[in-house]
């Protein structure tokens, strides 16, 4: 897997890669905070909690579908050395930003679903349908015109993809126990563990998700079907 390319992307970009951070990153946590807030104090009203923890899962996934796009066309005109990335970027989120969002409903349906009725078909949904935005700005057509390239990927890096997925996972929720720990021994304030955990989300965020970007456009590039006989079937209609 990818590591040294994407830290590079990151650190030469930083100010860029900030910039979208705080167009796009910012309102989403401000609002998945706010969403969160009221569903576990309506869960603690009628003592469910596990309504509460639903819809903190259901909008995490749900805005982080959506808001990796911009970071995402980033990566990938970095990579291929490309001028004015930062107005593609937003471009490219402007474009899709829809049809990923109808995308993530159903995604995050669909592995909720899976991961309540069995764990394992919860996790194969995760990862087959995880490229498909990825594919999507990579080849700059609608999801419904590269799923066969997605799902191929998926099924042919499987082990990567569950790998690459579950290590960004850990490593976002350590970091994060680790900063709540942390700001326990200085403060209580409630106020203080979210702005943190948002400044350390509006850092980390981006990374992860152009390693995730670089790997995946390294093994599409390394397909060389994928890019010939698979664009052929999908490109027409």
């Amino acid at each position: 897997m990818e590591f040294k390319l994407p830290l590079r992307i990151y650190f030469k970009n930083i100010e860029s890669v900030l910039l979208i951070s705080i167009i796009v990153l910012l309102p989403a946590l401000l609002f998945h905070n706010y969403v969160t807030s009221v569903s576990y104090y309506i869960a603690a009203i009628y003592d469910n909690p596990f309504f509460g923890d639903m819809t903190n899962i259901l909008f995490l996934l749900l805005l982080f579908m959506i808001c990796q796009i911009p970071f995402i066309a980033f990566t990938f005109s970095e990579m291929e050395d490309e001028e004015n990335k930062l107005k593609k970027s937003f471009g490219v989120f402007l474009k899709f930003g829809f049809s990923v969002f109808l995308f993530a409903i159903l995604y995050t349906v669909l592995s909720i679903l899976g991961l309540l009725a069995f764990v394992i078909p919860g996790i194969l949904i995760m990862v087959f349908l995880f490229p498909l935005p990825y594919i999507t700005v990579l080849k700059d057509q609608p999801i419904r015109k590269v799923w066969r390239t997605a799902f191929l990927l998926a099924k042919k890096h499987f082990f990567k993809l569950l790998m690459l997925l579950v290590s960004i996972s850990l490593i976002e929720m350590l970091l994060g126990y680790a900063v709540n720990i942390g700001i326990s021994f200085i403060t209580q304030n409630t106020l203080a563990f979210v702005i943190c955990n948002m400044l350390i989300n509006l850092l980390l965020f981006p990374l992860l998700i152009i390693i995730i970007s670089a790997n995946i456009k390294k093994w599409y590039d390394m397909a060389d079907f994928y890019s010939g006989k698979l664009q052929s079937r999908e490109v027409p209609v």
